[in-house]
């Protein structure tokens, strides 16, 4: 049988590479500029308000920005968006953010409203993966500690030692499953402890 040769990948032209920068450079630039003015607006609120007695549709409506733009401005462009994420991460811990939760995306995010449903649908539609999410997490370099938060799915599926070991390989501090009845999650509560991973319970204010 002949041998087949593979054909070399195609090179990108300098022209094209710094096209491409130049969109990357935007992109953070444009992601950076609604972290600040979410964060402003925060504060402004916090000021005003003495406290926390506000909302996130609050913090929307002040800062003028939307988080459904954000996602239709990326629609298509997800090449961008892993390095967009990351800047985000980096500008809210520069900016005074204490933890920053890292969303992994699940196919039926039923706890999440439409906006984050719609995200997670576009990275899974994108290739995004739970261990894809991890990979990038050690490379963020931030000073303050990083959450996910996700499905017991996805925990179920590898178990939850090895899920808790991955976590801890990539550096991240806690982990929230709002879909994990209290009464089921010693045996994950149990794993995450074991790999130094505290395990964030949520309640409702009823």
């Amino acid at each position: 049988m002949a041998d087949i040769a593979e054909s070399p990948a195609p090179e990108t032209s300098p022209l094209r590479s710094q096209a491409i920068d130049r969109s990357l450079d935007g992109a953070r630039a444009r992601a950076e500029h609604r972290v600040q003015r979410f964060l402003d607006a925060t504060t402004e609120l916090i000021i005003e308000k003495g406290g926390l007695d506000f909302t996130v549709q609050d913090v929307v409506e002040r800062s003028t920005q939307s988080l459904r733009s954000f996602y239709q401005f990326f629609d298509g462009k997800q090449h961008l968006l892993l390095a967009v994420y990351e800047d985000a991460i980096r500008a809210a811990a520069a900016n005074g953010a204490d933890a920053v939760e890292i969303g992994v995306p699940f196919s039926d995010p039923v706890m999440d409203g439409p906006v984050i449903q719609q995200a997670s649908q576009a990275a899974l539609e994108a290739g995004v993966t739970p261990q894809s999410v991890l990979d990038e997490v050690p490379g963020l370099d931030v000073e303050i500690p990083l959450a996910v938060m996700t499905y017991y799915n996805l925990v179920h599926h590898p178990g939850p030692e090895r899920f808790a070991a991955n976590l801890q390989r990539a550096g991240i501090a806690a982990a929230i499953l709002p879909d994990l009845p209290l009464e089921e999650s010693d045996t994950w509560c149990t794993a995450a402890a074991a790999h130094g991973i505290e395990a964030i319970m949520l309640a409702a204010p009823t």
